[in-house]
Protein backbone atom coordinates (compact mmCIF):
# COMPACT_ATOMS: atom_id res chain seq x y z
CA UNK A 1 0.00 0.00 0.00
CA UNK A 2 1.38 3.42 -0.90
CA UNK A 3 0.45 6.46 1.13
CA UNK A 4 1.39 9.99 0.31
CA UNK A 5 3.64 11.52 2.96
CA UNK A 6 2.39 14.66 4.64
CA UNK A 7 5.18 17.08 5.43
CA UNK A 8 5.65 17.44 9.15
CA UNK A 9 5.83 20.91 10.65
CA UNK A 10 8.94 22.35 12.20
CA UNK A 11 9.26 21.97 15.93
CA UNK A 12 7.30 24.33 18.15
CA UNK A 13 8.60 27.90 18.19
CA UNK A 14 10.90 28.82 21.08
CA UNK A 15 11.86 25.21 21.69
CA UNK A 16 15.28 23.73 21.23
CA UNK A 17 15.78 20.07 20.42
CA UNK A 18 18.11 17.93 22.50
CA UNK A 19 20.57 17.95 19.60
CA UNK A 20 20.80 21.73 19.50
CA UNK A 21 21.18 21.77 23.29
CA UNK A 22 24.10 19.34 23.00
CA UNK A 23 25.66 21.41 20.20
CA UNK A 24 25.34 24.56 22.31
CA UNK A 25 26.44 23.15 25.68
CA UNK A 26 28.62 20.08 25.13
CA UNK A 27 31.37 20.40 22.55
CA UNK A 28 32.73 16.94 23.38
CA UNK A 29 30.23 15.27 21.06
CA UNK A 30 30.39 17.80 18.19
CA UNK A 31 32.31 16.43 15.22
CA UNK A 32 31.72 19.41 12.91
CA UNK A 33 29.34 22.34 12.34
CA UNK A 34 28.20 23.85 9.04
CA UNK A 35 25.69 26.34 7.66
CA UNK A 36 22.89 23.79 7.19
CA UNK A 37 23.92 20.74 9.20
CA UNK A 38 26.07 19.73 12.13
CA UNK A 39 27.34 16.36 13.24
CA UNK A 40 27.51 14.75 16.67
CA UNK A 41 29.16 11.55 17.72
CA UNK A 42 26.33 9.35 18.96
CA UNK A 43 26.22 9.46 22.77
CA UNK A 44 25.24 5.77 22.79
CA UNK A 45 27.36 4.47 19.90
CA UNK A 46 26.44 1.14 18.33
CA UNK A 47 29.87 1.09 16.67
CA UNK A 48 33.04 3.17 16.75
CA UNK A 49 32.40 6.46 14.95
CA UNK A 50 28.60 6.15 14.98
CA UNK A 51 27.43 9.68 14.25
CA UNK A 52 24.32 11.76 13.70
CA UNK A 53 24.03 14.36 10.95
CA UNK A 54 21.44 16.90 12.01
CA UNK A 55 19.94 19.87 10.15
CA UNK A 56 20.38 23.21 11.92
CA UNK A 57 16.77 23.90 11.00
CA UNK A 58 14.64 21.99 13.47
CA UNK A 59 12.45 19.79 11.30
CA UNK A 60 11.02 16.37 12.03
CA UNK A 61 11.23 14.35 8.83
CA UNK A 62 13.52 13.58 5.92
CA UNK A 63 10.96 14.78 3.38
CA UNK A 64 10.91 18.16 5.11
CA UNK A 65 14.38 18.97 3.77
CA UNK A 66 14.34 21.63 1.09
CA UNK A 67 16.21 21.16 -2.20
CA UNK A 68 19.33 22.99 -1.03
CA UNK A 69 19.45 20.88 2.16
CA UNK A 70 19.13 17.67 0.11
CA UNK A 71 22.18 18.63 -1.93
CA UNK A 72 24.07 19.64 1.20
CA UNK A 73 23.21 16.34 2.90
CA UNK A 74 25.43 14.37 0.49
CA UNK A 75 28.33 16.72 1.24
CA UNK A 76 27.57 16.39 4.95
CA UNK A 77 27.83 12.60 4.75
CA UNK A 78 31.18 12.91 2.96
CA UNK A 79 32.37 15.46 5.52
CA UNK A 80 31.36 13.17 8.38
CA UNK A 81 33.27 10.18 7.00
CA UNK A 82 36.36 12.34 6.41
CA UNK A 83 36.15 13.90 9.88
CA UNK A 84 35.83 10.49 11.51
CA UNK A 85 39.15 9.51 9.95
CA UNK A 86 40.81 12.83 10.86
CA UNK A 87 39.62 13.00 14.50
CA UNK A 88 41.26 11.54 17.57
CA UNK A 89 38.24 9.41 18.38
CA UNK A 90 39.75 7.90 21.53
CA UNK A 91 40.20 11.40 22.95
CA UNK A 92 36.66 12.45 21.92
CA UNK A 93 35.09 9.33 23.39
CA UNK A 94 37.13 9.65 26.58
CA UNK A 95 35.78 13.19 27.03
CA UNK A 96 32.26 11.93 26.33
CA UNK A 97 32.71 9.13 28.87
CA UNK A 98 33.44 11.68 31.57
CA UNK A 99 30.10 13.41 30.99
CA UNK A 100 28.22 10.17 30.14
CA UNK A 101 24.50 10.52 29.60
CA UNK A 102 23.72 7.30 31.46
CA UNK A 103 25.45 4.18 32.71
CA UNK A 104 24.33 2.38 29.53
CA UNK A 105 25.82 5.17 27.41
CA UNK A 106 29.09 4.97 29.35
CA UNK A 107 29.14 1.20 28.81
CA UNK A 108 28.78 1.67 25.02
CA UNK A 109 31.47 4.37 24.97
CA UNK A 110 33.86 2.20 27.02
CA UNK A 111 33.38 -0.66 24.52
CA UNK A 112 34.12 1.72 21.63
CA UNK A 113 37.29 3.05 23.29
CA UNK A 114 38.54 -0.51 23.86
CA UNK A 115 37.81 -1.44 20.24
CA UNK A 116 39.64 1.64 18.94
CA UNK A 117 42.68 1.00 21.14
CA UNK A 118 42.91 -2.57 19.82
CA UNK A 119 41.97 -2.02 16.16
CA UNK A 120 42.16 1.67 15.30
CA UNK A 121 39.48 3.20 13.09
CA UNK A 122 39.42 1.31 9.78
CA UNK A 123 35.78 0.69 8.83
CA UNK A 124 35.02 -1.74 6.00
CA UNK A 125 31.62 -0.25 5.15
CA UNK A 126 28.90 2.12 6.38
CA UNK A 127 25.18 2.05 7.05
CA UNK A 128 23.30 5.33 6.61
CA UNK A 129 19.84 5.49 8.08
CA UNK A 130 16.86 7.53 9.19
CA UNK A 131 14.17 6.52 11.65
CA UNK A 132 11.49 8.72 10.10
CA UNK A 133 8.53 8.57 12.48
CA UNK A 134 7.72 7.01 15.83
CA UNK A 135 6.82 3.61 14.35
CA UNK A 136 10.14 3.62 12.51
CA UNK A 137 11.94 4.00 15.84
CA UNK A 138 12.51 7.76 16.03
CA UNK A 139 12.86 8.90 19.65
CA UNK A 140 13.87 12.54 19.09
CA UNK A 141 11.52 14.72 16.99
CA UNK A 142 14.37 16.45 15.15
CA UNK A 143 15.53 14.85 11.91
CA UNK A 144 18.87 13.09 12.24
CA UNK A 145 20.69 10.81 9.83
CA UNK A 146 22.67 7.95 11.35
CA UNK A 147 26.14 7.25 9.97
CA UNK A 148 27.21 3.86 11.29
CA UNK A 149 30.69 2.61 10.43
CA UNK A 150 30.76 -1.16 9.99
CA UNK A 151 33.64 -3.53 10.60
CA UNK A 152 34.17 -7.02 9.20
CA UNK A 153 32.87 -9.47 11.79
CA UNK A 154 30.96 -6.89 13.87
CA UNK A 155 27.85 -9.08 13.49
CA UNK A 156 27.49 -12.76 12.67
CA UNK A 157 25.72 -12.18 9.34
CA UNK A 158 25.36 -8.70 7.87
CA UNK A 159 23.42 -9.86 4.80
CA UNK A 160 20.39 -7.65 4.39
CA UNK A 161 21.80 -4.74 6.44
CA UNK A 162 18.95 -2.62 7.77
CA UNK A 163 16.50 -5.40 6.97
CA UNK A 164 17.49 -6.77 10.41
CA UNK A 165 14.75 -4.60 11.91
CA UNK A 166 12.65 -7.58 10.84
CA UNK A 167 14.95 -10.46 11.90
CA UNK A 168 12.98 -13.23 10.18
CA UNK A 169 13.19 -11.32 6.86
CA UNK A 170 16.76 -10.00 7.17
CA UNK A 171 18.68 -12.51 5.08
CA UNK A 172 16.59 -12.90 1.94
CA UNK A 173 19.22 -15.18 0.36
CA UNK A 174 18.67 -18.12 2.71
Amino acid sequence: MCRSRVRTPSLAPNTMSIFNKIKKNSKQEVLWEGDMFFCLLDGSPVSPGASLIIPNREIKGLLDLNQQEWMELKLSIERTVKNLHDTDLIKKYSEMYEIGISEKSKEYIKDVIEFLKENGFKPDAYNYGVNDGKEAGRTVPHLHIHVIPRFKGDVKDSTGGIRHIFPNKANYRK
